[in-house]
């Protein structure tokens, strides 16, 4: 995440303040998370950034010259730059929406018409050395080209320019003074402008080339870090996760061995969203179910032993011809004993035969 702290760039995350406003009306609309766009996307908004500057300048120099343009003489100049500055806001609009080839080319398109007539309908009908200048702006296109195709695509623009240029010098009426300059120094003002336009194709050609690939260095060490960083996140929730794994068992084995030492009050103590939490609670729930099942299970386990001493003692009474001393359990098999020796003693006696009928 970008910080308020980052250095102020042209085209970077933290823009300079007089320029956020028009990329905010002409640059493509850049997503929150920049730092997980894959390098062709980011390639494409640093790209987008650069158009719309290219933009930028390019009307603020059709809006200055279209004041001399109204007082040249001409009835086509200020109607052309008024046609140029309409395509330079539909151009703005597309490169906002994301059709940034389209308005790159539609910049192109009137920047060379408006070059290439400079030169093919001079004042007067024929060239003269004062247009030759004029020849030189087909490098202006050029380094817009930069901007909207690949490195080769301003290889193949500088060639259709500089095929654009020898057309013009040479089919282009000329005049006298125009012809004998030519007859004269035709190296600068035929061969000068197409090195021109060669030179500065092949240096853009080497800078976009270079520039690209140190992008896609540096996006494979960004992916590098990213990578690295994923790997050590993880690693540490591995360990974190390993150790509470380990104080979760370490209180599993702890409870279970106060329980089976007949604490009853036992029980497994883990907080909520541990890893063994599930499991602590279902120990927990079977525990204290088996309490209560062995405090319903006690009361018929005293019975049973109950019955068992009652039975040993009149066997062996039986077995040593004794009057039987029956213990006392505190279970209700006391009270059914007791009922039976008085109820014997009842049908014993001569005066209560009645009350029992055989």
């Amino acid at each position: 995440m970008r910080k308020s702290s980052d250095p102020y760039t042209i085209t970077g995350l933290n823009p300079y303040p007089w320029i956020r406003w028009w990329y905010a009306l002409a640059a493509p609309r850049i997503p929150p998370d920049t730092m997980g766009l894959p390098l062709a996307e980011r390639e494409f908004l640093r790209r987008g950034k650069l158009t719309s500057i290219a933009l930028l300048i390019e009307l603020i120099e059709l809006l200055l010259t279209f004041g001399p343009a109204t007082h040249d003489g001409t009835k086509i100049s200020a109607p052309m730059i008024l046609f140029s500055i309409g395509v330079i806001i539909v151009a703005v609009f597309l490169n906002r929406a994301r059709k940034r080839l389209l308005a790159g080319l539609l910049v192109l398109m009137v920047m060379e018409a408006g070059m290439v007539s400079l030169v093919a309908a001079p004042p007067g009908g024929q060239l003269g050395v004062t247009q030759i200048p004029f020849i030189f702006l087909l490098v202006q296109p050029l380094m817009i080209s930069v901007l909207v195709f690949p490195g080769w695509g301003v290889l193949a623009f500088a060639v259709l320019n500089m095929f654009v240029t020898a057309l013009l010098l040479s089919v282009v009426p000329k005049t006298h003074e125009m012809q004998l300059a030519m007859q004269t120094q035709f190296v600068p003002i035929f061969v000068i402008p197409l090195a021109v336009m060669f030179i500065c194709a092949l240096i853009s050609f080497i800078v976009v080339t270079s520039l690209q690939e140190s992008l896609e260095r540096a996006d494979k060490a960004e992916e590098i870090t990213r990578l690295q960083q994923a790997m050590a996140e993880q690693a540490g929730r591995e360990l974190q996760t390993k150790r509470q794994l380990e104080e979760g068992v370490r209180e599993i084995i702890s409870a279970l061995t106060l329980f089976s030492n007949g604490n009853n009050r036992a029980r497994i103590r883990l907080e909520q969203g541990h890893p063994l939490w599930p499991i602590a609670g279902s120990i927990n729930n079977l525990i204290s179910r088996f309490i209560r099942l062995r405090e319903q299970e006690q009361p018929m386990e005293e019975t049973l032993r109950a019955i068992h001493a009652y039975l040993i003692t009149i066997r062996s009474a039986r077995a040593t011809g004794t009057p039987a001393a029956f213990p006392r359990t505190g279970t209700a098999v006391d009270i059914l004993i007791d009922e039976a020796l008085k109820y014997s003693a009842d049908i014993q006696r001569p005066d209560s035969r009645s009350l029992y009928p055989q």
